[in-house]
């Protein structure tokens, strides 16, 4: 309870402000709460969500994608040509912030179009023009009072656009019939290599890991990875796709060749904890079944190399968001909430529902991993202490942990 106490406590009391003003606004989104959430040339689309405007993309991707972090907003992919740009339409749009009027509508394309700090123009209801320069803020999708935005953009990139639907159809018919031919082919292949794998795996299994981690053959049913499989999953395990580092070894993210992404936690040789926590987490979590535990796939022990290879989790863990300025205001206050029950959840079934009764003894922020969905998922079990049913508490001889 301790424990739980203490994450509620991180997770709500730097919302209590932000928790008032979202309930007094009978039900807006994120878009309406803040202001410029989605950046320059972002616009906050049907799904309330932030995406770029075409012709642009996320200035940086990487907070784009994983992090959820959009004020950074986006670029041009094409520079502008005052003389050549042309200007797209865009339908259903909330005026964006800012800009400047003309009472008379006449010509507004060509008085943008010859002023060439203008990037974009709005016929007023009015019966005006409107003009902007600069980046565009607050730019989003509505279902009822839209109006049309035209937006400058380079030549090139609208032909290309053209171009590319066009060759688009061609393409598609041709390489149709090949795709249909290759994948069955390829399904073919796929049902008899997994086949052979998995009767090798359960071969290797019992043999490998019993070795290594003294667990019993019948605990068995862990799949095995080879080598190889991952070293390629991870690109070798480029520091481009290291994820972070623990007590344990660093971590790295990896897409299988069925296109699966997964977490590689690699022991270090200079680990602390090392192969005893490697011991602990392929005897404890690979029992564990909860929608609130993070899910362990496999393991590889081949040469020098001890792998544990987990679910991905796309959000990274709690700490990055709620100490964290600018993206703590991604957690409204349903998201937060529901982070609360679900560590609440998987602490319950840890310590009365599941097989073993398990104390996690390591619970922190920052293993609390956040999947696609922001629903939590407990990590990290190398401390983690297992108990009989009829146990209620019990010694240690070293400190451990974090609270």
């Amino acid at each position: 309870m301790e424990t739980v106490l203490v994450l509620v406590l991180f997770v709500l009391v730097p919302y209590t402000y932000m928790f008032v003003a979202a309930s007094s606004s009978n039900g807006s989104t994120i878009c309406d709460q803040y202001s410029r959430v989605c950046g320059p040339n972002g616009n906050c689309d049907e799904k309330k969500t932030c995406v770029c405007l075409d012709g642009f993309t996320p200035k940086s991707p990487t907070d784009y994608a994983y992090y959820l972090n959009f004020t950074q907003g986006c670029v041009r992919n094409t520079p502008l040509n005052c003389n050549t740009d042309v200007f797209v339409t865009y339908s259903a749009l909330k005026e964006p912030s800012g800009g400047y009027s003309l009472s008379n509508r006449e010509d507004c394309m060509g008085k943008c179009k010859s002023n060439c700090s203008c990037v974009a123009y709005m016929v007023t209801v009015g019966g005006g023009c409107k003009f902007w320069n600069g980046d565009l803020f607050d730019v989003r999708l509505v279902k009822q009072g839209g109006q049309d935005l035209y937006i400058r953009m380079a030549a090139s990139e609208e032909q290309g656009k053209k171009q590319g639907r066009n060759e688009g159809v061609v393409v598609g018919i041709v390489v149709g019939g090949i795709l249909v031919i290759s994948i069955i082919i390829a399904l073919w292949y796929i049902l008899k290599k997994r086949t052979a794998s998995r009767a090798l795996e359960n071969l290797r299994i019992g043999e490998i890991i019993t070795h290594h981690t003294n667990v019993q053959k019948e605990d068995m049913g862990l799949p095995l990875f080879d080598l190889s499989r991952i070293v390629v999953a991870t690109d070798n395990f480029s520091p481009n796709n290291k994820l972070g580092e623990g007590g344990f070894g660093p971590v790295y993210k990896g897409i299988l060749d069925d296109g699966q992404q997964i977490a590689v936690k690699k022991l270090s040789s200079s680990s602390g904890q090392g192969l005893n926590e490697f011991k602990t987490e392929v005897k404890l979590i690979a029992k564990l079944q909860h929608r609130n535990l993070v899910k362990l796939l496999g393991c590889c022990i081949q040469q020098e190399e001890k792998l544990l290879i987990y679910e991905y989790m796309p959000n990274k863990s709690l700490d990055y968001f709620i100490f964290d300025e600018v993206r703590k205001s991604v957690l409204d206050w349903s998201k937060r909430f529901n982070i609360i029950t679900g560590i609440a959840k998987g602490l319950l079934y840890l310590h009365h529902d599941s097989r073993l009764r398990i104390i996690h003894r390591d619970l922190k922020t920052s293993n609390i991993l956040l999947d696609s969905k922001m629903e939590p998922k407990i990590s990290d079990f190398g401390l983690a202490r297992s108990f009989g049913g009829d146990q209620n508490k019990a010694n240690t001889n070293r400190i451990v942990g974090t609270l």
